[in-house]
């Protein structure tokens, strides 16, 4: 039997590696932080069982968020055998398709099983306050790994399929997307037709709304048909991949040269002409000619409307971010997407060129590096323009969607207020002036991080870290210190003045913090830009080796 050597290998493999390690402490500090967030803000009406109860949840959403996530792991799984030359070794032996599907998705799978229970010490914390029965615990655990596998399998039929990482994990994030909102928006829309409900039982989130103990009790039924559909369509696309691993031709290195040189250059130039017009400028019609390089902006849109989406629905129907922890791990989620696309899109340009050492060449070019920096920002901000804009639609709607939420009035009662403009305008514009100095930022840092030789992967996240993962620990400073304060000064009960100014404060923290990371990030992307005038430490190096052999002038 070869499918016990082929996990072994693949563990072995990934204990030599860093984020193994660090997605366990990321997954912890983000349990702490899911059980410090509830017990630290809690106000004087909560007993100790309903602080038990929000921290239970919003472990179960921290949870939730590393399992959909668990699909990344197993999309780059064939892509890196590929890449490595290693996938075709396999095959010489007596190894199967199925058992390398099937090593790939054990070894991935133990991976993410390890990091979802390095959170699970917090559990301790709902334990001892109470307010969770162990029948509601079990059955969200066993919605857990129902979710889980379906996210793993999801990630090897793109694999599969695909053969660059960055459009498996592309693919994977997307199909998994769709499974989750998919059938709760169509069953939500379309609540009166019958069968809808069934159709509805596809998403896991429809799984965890029916595993509470009340939603249980009135409908037990509707929970183990939702675990089974999740169960049943993973096995289905298990058994796909298979058959599609089997059938799909592994093209030889000789072939994919050819392919690269059936275009003459002269005619790729006169496509890209029509498509593109004719450019002035070299560099920005290099980085527009980029295939796929408007996807990626559209895709952060589109994540952007989604997570509006859900909230709408969220507030309306399923009230699944009743708790902090669970509010901040899907805007975390969705944020993060948002700013990993983003950074990817401006890093490609600069990612590409040095893998295959057209940067070098472009740097020996009179432009300069300065002048290629500045032209690559000046051609992504016209791929930008219109995705940015749209993010910017849905962002205010969002914020409309708060605002009323918070007031607890109607549409028409909301808009009679004689404060409403201000307090409007004003979040209107802290959204438009810290979304766009995001969006700059992270396009910075992407190109920082592509000009270091990060490989597609580590790019977004860091482009995501900056963007989110910052911004979210300076939001719970503010909050943790702040929030007690402002309650105390509105009336002891806080309410929507309160709320608002903590808003206010935390946009004008991420101006700051923003508008340093730009002129930060400008400096490392010029640093180890190609051809760069100034590197720190060149001068001092050079000092020193001239004293040393007392030829100044000789010396380099």
């Amino acid at each position: 039997m070869t499918l016990l050597p082929l996990v072994e290998r693949d563990l072995r493999a990934r204990t030599w590696r860093r984020g193994t390690y660090w997605l366990r402490l990321l997954v912890a500090l983000a349990g702490i932080l899911a059980c410090l967030l509830p017990l630290m803000s809690s106000g004087v009406l909560n007993t100790i069982m309903e602080d038990g109860i929000e921290v239970f949840n919003g472990l179960i959403v921290g949870a939730f968020v590393v399992c959909c996530g668990a699909c990344v792991l197993t999309a780059v799984a064939i892509a890196a055998e590929r890449r490595e030359g290693t996938l075709e070794l396999l095959f010489l032996t007596r190894v199967r398709p199925l058992e390398v599907l099937m090593g790939k998705l054990a070894s991935c799978g133990l991976t993410a099983l390890c990091a979802v229970l390095a959170s699970s010490p917090m559990l301790m914390v709902p334990v001892l306050a109470g307010g969770v029965t162990g029948g509601e615990a079990a059955r969200k655990a066993l919605a857990l790994f129902a979710l889980l596998f379906l996210s793993l399998v999801v990630g090897l039929r793109s694999s599969v399929l695909v053969e660059s990482q960055f459009k498996a994990v592309r693919n994977a994030i997307l199909v998994l997307a769709s499974l989750l909102l998919g059938p709760l928006l169509v069953s939500a829309f379309f609540d009166g037709l019958s069968g809808s409900r069934l159709f509805g039982s596809l998403s896991p989130v429809v799984t965890f709304m029916f595993a509470g103990d009340g939603a249980y009790q009135q409908f037990p039924g509707y929970y183990w048909i939702s675990v089974g559909s999740i169960l049943g369509l993973s096995f289905l696309m298990l058994a796909n991949a298979c058959w599609r691993f089997k059938l799909t031709p592994q093209p030889s290195e000789d072939a994919k040269f050819a392919k690269a040189r059936s275009l003459s250059d002269w005619r790729r130039l006169e496509s890209a002409a029509n498509r593109f017009g004719v450019f002035s400028d070299p560099i920005e019609w290099l980085v527009r000619r980029q295939p796929g390089i408007q996807r990626p902006p559209w895709m952060a849109a589109v994540v952007v409307f989604l997570y509006v989406g859900f909230t709408w629905v969220d507030l309306n129907y399923a009230g699944l971010l009743s708790t902090p922890a669970a509010s901040w791990c899907v805007w975390a989620v969705a944020s993060g997407g948002w700013d990993a696309l983003i950074g990817a899109a401006a890093a490609r340009f600069f990612y590409t060129r040095k893998q295959s050492g057209e940067l070098e060449l472009l740097a020996t070019t009179p432009l300069g590096a300065q002048t290629i920096t500045q032209r690559q920002w000046q051609a992504m901000k016209k791929i930008l323009r219109w995705p940015v804009i749209v993010s910017l639609c849905a962002i205010t709607l969002n914020t409309a969607f708060n605002l009323n939420a918070m007031w607890e009035g109607s549409l028409s009662q909301f808009f009679s207020r004689a404060d409403f403009p201000v307090e409007y305008v004003v979040s209107w514009f802290f959204d438009v002036a810290v979304t766009l100095l995001e969006v700059t930022a992270v396009c910075w840092v992407g190109m920082w991080a592509a000009l270091k030789g990060r490989s597609a992967i580590a790019i977004a996240s860091c482009a995501a870290a900056a963007g989110t993962g910052v911004p979210a620990l300076l939001k719970a400073g503010i909050w943790l210190l702040l929030a007690e304060t402002l309650d105390q000064r509105f009336g002891g009960s806080g309410g929507p003045w309160s709320w608002t100014l903590l808003q206010w404060i935390e946009q004008t923290v991420f101006l700051f913090y923003f508008g340093w990371l730009i002129s930060f990030a400008k400096q490392g992307v010029r640093r180890h830009l190609p051809g760069a005038p100034f590197r720190p430490g060149f001068q001092k190096v050079q000092q020193v080796s001239a004293k040393s052999c007392h030829l100044p002038n000789s010396c380099p």
